[in-house]
């Protein structure tokens, strides 16, 4: 029997494609602030002012080339914040190594669930035990979590609110200011010259790292390359959000 496919997931794919065939930049500069008001609990874009800052993330490693991407932060002086899936730190050969890199090299670690399972998937009580299976994974090799991005983007605050709380994170569900299709299409440079013409202060960008799809990596660090280059051209710095968030209070607190 043929498997038909429902149609929020067929409206995605065409959504997707849209967005990888067509730079919809602009659209989405204007859906965002629509998205936020409605969705106030979800963190779309930084609410601090910043000035040709904008926010990186890095989601699904460590992999076995999380490496290369820290060395490319660190060529362009650049901080990211990595939402980890702490399975993947014990199916990486070098998985708490890379971990304590980022730390030493000053990136922000989040809690991005064990794996990726959809967050939105989980019980109350399913997704108390598994949040706090990742936050102490982390714990265990000197990170200090405090924000969160739901695995597959999709949040419930009835659900995972009580959770944020009781651990002390930023009651926030980061996202991104743009709909990130990377994962789906291999167009490294399309990706990216998209973000670099997005880019607006205080805009969160999202790449994927992860071994666990097929030439994933490959793509991020092509387009990792080519963000971080047209950034600097056009006079942008990528910055984690704590970095963000710290150089906004330094620009307020010269201003009063």
């Amino acid at each position: 029997m043929r498997r038909r496919i429902s149609l929020w997931a067929a409206t995605s794919i065409v959504v997707l494609v849209m967005l990888a065939a067509f730079n919809f930049g602009c659209l989405q500069r204007r859906v965002v602030p629509l998205v936020a008001k409605s969705q106030p609990l979800g963190l779309y874009r930084l609410n601090e002012q910043t000035t040709n800052t904008v926010v990186l993330t890095i989601d699904d490693g460590p992999s076995s080339r999380t490496g290369e991407l820290l060395d490319l932060l660190a060529e362009y002086n650049a901080t990211a914040t990595f939402f980890v899936h702490t399975d993947h730190i014990d199916q990486c050969e070098a998985g708490e190594a890379m971990i304590a890199r980022m730390l030493t090299e000053g990136h922000e670690i989040g809690n991005h669930m064990p794996s990726d399972r959809p967050s939105i998937e989980l019980t109350a009580e399913e997704f108390d035990a598994e949040f706090a299976k990742a936050d102490s994974r982390l714990r265990e090799l000197g990170a200090a979590p405090t924000v969160f991005r739901p695995a597959s983007g999709a949040f419930s605050d009835e659900t995972m609110g009580p959770t944020l709380d009781r651990h002390g994170y930023e009651h926030r569900y980061v996202l991104g200011s743009y709909l990130p299709w990377d994962v789906y299409f291999p167009a490294p440079k399309r990706y990216a010259k998209q973000l670099v013409n997005g880019a607006m202060p205080g805009a969160i960008f999202v790449l994927h790292d992860g071994d666990h799809h097929e030439g994933r990596v490959e793509r991020t660090i092509e387009t990792l390359r080519l963000l971080l280059a047209g950034l600097k051209e056009t006079g942008y710095a990528a910055r984690s959000l704590a970095d963000a968030r710290n150089e906004a209070g330094t620009m307020e607190s010269d201003r009063e």
